[in-house]
């Protein structure tokens, strides 16, 4: 019976473990593509802190909501809002073209044209937007998993 319950918690210290050392690598790795995306404007590193962000897939949308601060540059807040309207407007399905992704964007998409005061409504308008459906998009306990919704 002792050795039973050694071996399984065990078990549960070794999940304990991998989920913390899971959720540690995406958000190092989420974070520095964020970083990357606002100070780095080389195409280089854009696509690769883009390629960061569609391999954590649901995983990195709480941190661009997080990131979207009216005050940050206009191109970082046009890649994120681009960014999040990819993951959220039509999960699993293609992105090269999708009228679903398209209509997201046309409402919530930060331009670069955009004034400040239109930046900072569209930031409160994603933030409150994502405190009321960010849990059908993403758990943070689900962090191996870059596809919430499937």
């Amino acid at each position: 019976m002792k050795a039973a319950a050694k071996v399984l918690a065990g078990a549960v210290i070794l999940a304990m473990l991998l989920w913390i050392t899971a959720f540690l690598y995406w958000h190092v790795r989420i974070l520095g593509a964020i970083r990357t995306m606002e100070t780095d404007p080389s195409s280089d590193a854009q696509h690769a802190a883009q390629d960061v962000l569609n391999e954590a897939g649901c995983r990195s949308l709480p941190y661009l909501f997080e990131a979207l601060n009216p005050n940050r540059s206009p191109e970082f807040l046009t890649g994120a809002t681009i960014h999040i309207g990819f993951i959220v407007a039509a999960p699993g399905e293609p992105i090269l073209y999708n009228p679903k992704v398209a209509e997201w964007l046309h409402q919530w998409e930060i331009t670069q044209e955009d004034p400040p005061d239109v930046r900072r409504r569209k930031c409160e308008g994603l933030r409150a937007w994502w405190k009321e459906n960010g849990a059908r998009y993403h758990q943070v306990w689900r962090i191996w998993s870059k596809e919430c919704l499937s």
